[in-house]
């Protein structure tokens, strides 16, 4: 174990932290030196990728700290907690990189995070706007939560008894399905991260002709009562989800001149990175906290916004200066390869929209390749990608760590992919906030385990070696090909079809000590 000996003066093997290895820096240059020189007013920051954005933000923080500003004044702005987490490290690596002291003398101690996301921020808002009030702070519903009250609202619907009734006749089948009420919820959502309250989202239902939107307007004014009578049981207040916690924010500021007046005096610097991926009320909130701060930096990359279907809104940061005077354009990528960056600005040039960010300059030289691969299926693809990368691990000597697959989507995408590179003997590491709870390694083989103890018809090859391979089956590639063989030679020797596979006969196998096996 790298790390664990060698410490003089000291007897026995000893635990050492190794350091931790930062990026590279991009070269500076003008632009970069007036991001970090910012001091005063507004300053929008663009730049593609590998242009150095975040590592500018970071040297902006550090460099306000280290000419002795009190980080309570420092405010760094993100919209995911990944993303506030890695930002928040790069800044405490710095600080001990550079050893820099507080000019009064003073530990770097802080009551409030100089790096927080939106939603954090907007939380510590209304506790000080409820405290102000004398009122109970507000409680955070989480994704479950809100799909039981939906639920229950539809299946108050189905009984003609619930509030907001009168959905159209073509959807009323599909109100008893699940996916219909986790739709109702993302709808929902989204007219809330835009300003839409029940009225105003049937009103738009009704302006352009969409049955189904002016009925969940109705269906909104009766969630909004229910999650309201939730939150005010017990010592809590109001039940607010994601977006409501925003939009509170923002009418909480707005609604008190005093309490706005207090966070634009306390936090004097706002930073904001990814603004692309901000939807309009976080944009909002971002917006009237730095418009009163000594200097607000907003930084981003209108093409780089994947976030849509949550909501975001990449023109909010193309419009943010429309006159271009108090911009600044990276236009040096760092980190992609020459191949790799020519290959991402055509792409990035048959994207909507347009403006000075797309304006970049490569690397010198050559480097790099970017191939295009096209596959049948989920399975072959998942199959070329793991042996690749175990091409790569035992000819080139590249280290696992240094490899990643990027996908779409986990839920769809990470499935056939573990198979794959569990049979290529590739080790998979997968964050755990990517992952819905179903889907977690230690939760998704009991969920089909159970799914196929119930219906063991639904039950696929694909299905079977993976229940094999999971922790409760606990058969690794060698083991799978071992008993994949002894189930041919068993069926060999007892007379059965010669043509059926291996596959067949592990499904076969797993029905039969099914409960119900055979139905």
């Amino acid at each position: 174990m790298p790390g664990v000996d060698g410490v003089d003066g000291v007897d026995g093997p000893q635990l050492v932290r190794l350091p931790v290895q930062d990026r590279p820096d991009p070269r500076p240059d003008l632009a970069a030196a007036a991001v970090v020189g910012h001091r005063e007013g507004f300053l929008r920051v663009l730049g593609g990728p590998g242009t150095g954005k975040t590592t500018l933000l970071v040297d902006a923080v550090v460099a306000r700290l280290s000419e002795g500003e009190d980080p309570e004044r420092v405010l760094v702005l993100l919209g995911s907690r990944r993303a506030a987490t890695d930002l928040r490290q790069r800044v405490i690596r710095r600080l001990a990189q550079l050893c820099a002291p507080r000019r009064d003398g003073l530990p770097w101690t802080v009551r409030e995070p100089v790096v927080r996301t939106v939603h954090s921020y907007a939380f510590g808002v209304l506790r000080l706007a409820a405290a102000r009030r004398g009122q109970a702070p507000p409680r955070l519903l989480s994704g479950s939560e809100q799909d039981v009250v939906i639920r229950e609202l539809l299946a108050g619907e189905l009984a003609g008894d619930g509030p907001g009734s009168g959905w159209p006749q073509r959807v009323r089948p599909a109100l008893r399905l699940p996916g219909f009420g986790a739709e109702l919820r993302e709808l929902l959502l989204r007219a809330a991260e835009r300003g839409l309250g029940p009225a105003e989202l049937a009103a738009l239902g009704r302006e352009c002709g969409v049955a189904e939107w002016e009925a969940a307007g109705r269906f909104y004014r009766g969630y909004e009562q229910v999650t309201l009578l939730r939150g005010s049981v017990g010592t809590t207040g109001p039940a607010l989800d994601a977006a409501e916690l925003v939009a509170a924010a923002a009418d909480a500021l707005a609604a008190d001149p005093e309490l706005l007046a207090a966070e634009q005096g306390r936090v004097r610097h706002v930073l904001v990175d990814d603004a692309q991926d901000l939807d309009p009320q976080q944009h909002a909130l971002a917006r009237s906290l730095g418009e009163g701060a000594a200097s607000f930096l907003l930084a981003g990359d209108p093409d780089q916004s994947v976030l849509a279907f949550r909501g975001a809104d990449p023109t909010l940061l193309r419009d943010a200066d429309p006159e271009g005077r108090a911009t600044v354009v990276l236009t040096v990528d760092h980190r992609a390869s020459a191949a790799v960056h020519e290959a991402t600005a055509r792409v990035a040039a048959r994207l909507p929209g347009g403006g000075p960010h797309r304006a970049r300059r490569g690397p010198r030289g050559s480097g790099g390749t970017v191939a295009v691969r096209v596959f049948g299926s989920a399975a072959a693809e998942a199959a070329w990608v793991a042996d690749r990368l175990r091409r790569a691990h035992l000819r080139e000597g590249v280290a696992w760590s240094d490899m990643a697959v990027l996908v779409r989507s986990t839920a769809g995408a990470l499935p056939p992919l573990r198979r794959a590179l569990l049979a290529a003997q590739v080790p998979l590491a997968v964050p755990g906030d990517e992952l819905p709870l179903a889907r977690a390694p230690a939760v998704l083989p009991l969920v089909m385990l159970l799914r196929f103890a119930v219906r063991p018809g639904a039950l696929d090859a694909d299905a079977a070696v993976a229940l094999l391979s999971s922790p409760l089956g606990g058969a690794d590639p060698l083991a799978l090909r071992r008993l994949r063989r002894g189930l041919l030679r068993l069926a060999a020797a007892g007379g059965g079809d010669g043509d059926r596979g291996s596959d067949e006969l592990l499904v076969d196998v797993l029905r039969e000590v099914a409960p119900g096996g055979g139905e």
